[in-house]
């Protein structure tokens, strides 16, 4: 007596196994993290799921081949079709994580370049700022210290102001 089942009841059961597994795929599928601000490590964490997807779809192989070599090819028809649609799917959604990347790398590099030029206009800033408090530190000492206020030697005039060498280069007087 032969208790195995026939290769038509065995086709059935991998068929059946077939659409059970497309169908978790595709519930899988229908959870990929799309939309404005989805993180590219929201994609890529889906995608390191996917193996785990496809790993029961690509059991069913062998059990197919055998089917084939039966003379009942549909199993392993279905099966390389479906899989044949997964891994286009699959190409997919790695094509939209990349530009996901690229995205946030661009981003990146914008807020980069947004925080050098602020940087470089509070620099500019600070430094225009010092200039102009040492400018204005010196014409105190000048003034306070009788001094000329371009080559700050001691004029002895109160209030500071300009020695005679100043005041010709200045075209003051001849």
């Amino acid at each position: 007596m032969n208790f195995a089942p026939s290769p038509e009841v065995v086709q059935n059961n991998v068929l059946a196994t077939l659409n059970g597994q497309d169908q978790r795929w595709r519930a899988y599928a229908n959870t990929f993290p799309t939309g404005y601000g989805v993180p590219s490590g929201a994609m890529g964490q889906w995608l390191n799921g996917f193996p785990a997807m496809v790993w029961p779809i690509e059991q069913l192989r062998p059990l197919a081949g055998w089917l084939w070599q039966q003379g009942y090819p549909a199993a392993l028809q279905q099966l390389n079709t479906r899989l044949q649609e997964i891994y286009k799917a699959r190409d997919v959604y790695i094509s939209m994580y990349n530009n996901q990347v690229q995205h946030e790398a661009n981003l990146a590099g914008i807020m980069r370049g947004a925080v050098a030029f602020n940087t470089t206009q509070i620099m500019a800033a600070t430094n225009r700022q010092n200039v102009v408090f040492q400018n204005w530190l010196t014409d105190m000492f000048d003034i306070n210290e009788n001094r000329c206020r371009d080559c700050h030697n001691g004029i002895g005039i109160p209030g500071g102001g300009y020695c005679y060498a100043c005041a010709k280069r200045r075209g003051w007087v001849w």
